[in-house]
């Protein structure tokens, strides 16, 4: 079977979470789920699923792969917000045809575009809605739901289920407090909790870099806002599609 790393409860999206998680918009909670812990309400629940093969072997190896990932988008998402923190305002922008984009290419090309299409630019703030120029529209939709989707997982409640074979090997929640309560398969093998061990790991260094890049986005929207003449909310599509950008380069080995 294929590996399997949903996060259950949220919206989809076309894209999974960091490369590694996929959005399910089935409910968090399911029938398999044993009775909560006091304390921990329904509602606050965030289910994190990770669904391994039987091979032992093989499923450490692809835990270890999706961990190594992550710890290089980490790297990415640090870099990019240091590159951010030091962009020069004084560089001009070209726009030669057929030249190779770069992420700070592009990046330079979107700021020129909002700088000159700012005075158009209609805010409706209060309903969420941006009216952007049309090349920028797609990277404020992903912005916008990026951070809805991060309210939801920083619940007071995470809960990380193994599975082996869709099979519910162990599961374990963390709750707001830092208690950690983990229930095992009466049968499970030290191999297996070890298995289920390094799960939780890899959950809980996901969460901490989806606030990094949170946080990152903020930060770099703000220096744009403030380096290039920006409005506030028009520099967060900028500042999200340079870090995307900045990311996707690294995992396929381009230097910016």
């Amino acid at each position: 079977m294929a590996a399997q790393f949903t996060i259950q409860g949220l919206e989809t999206t076309e894209n999974d979470l960091l490369g590694i998680w996929r959005p399910d918009s089935s409910s968090a909670l399911s029938f398999s789920i044993p009775s909560l812990p006091q304390r921990v309400k329904e509602e606050n629940v965030i289910v994190w699923s990770i669904s391994l093969p039987s091979n032992l072997d093989q499923a450490h190896q692809i835990v270890q792969q999706k961990a190594m990932s992550l710890a290089e988008s980490q790297i990415s998402i640090e870099q990019a917000g240091q590159k951010l923190a030091g962009l020069s305002a004084q560089e001009e922008v070209s726009f030669a045809v057929g030249e190779a984009q770069t992420a700070e290419s592009t990046l330079r090309r979107n700021i020129a575009i909002l700088q000159e299409s700012q005075a158009q630019v209609s805010f409706g703030l209060l309903d969420g809605v941006l009216e952007l120029p049309t090349d920028l529209a797609s990277s404020w939709n992903e912005f916008q739901k990026f951070s809805q989707q991060m309210f939801q997982l920083l619940s007071p409640t995470l809960r990380l289920e193994t599975k082996i074979e869709e099979a519910l090997l162990a599961y374990t929640f963390v709750l707001l407090d830092g208690d950690i309560k983990t229930t095992l398969h009466h049968q499970a093998t030290a191999l297996q909790v070890q298995l289920h061990h390094q799960n939780l790991l890899l959950t809980l260094q996901s969460r901490l870099a989806l606030m990094q890049l949170l946080g990152q986005v903020s930060a770099g929207a703000a220096v744009l806002a403030a380096k290039f003449g920006l409005q506030g909310p028009l520099a967060l599509p900028a500042a999200w599609r340079y870090i995307q950008d900045i990311i996707q380069q690294a995992k396929k080995g381009i230097k910016n």
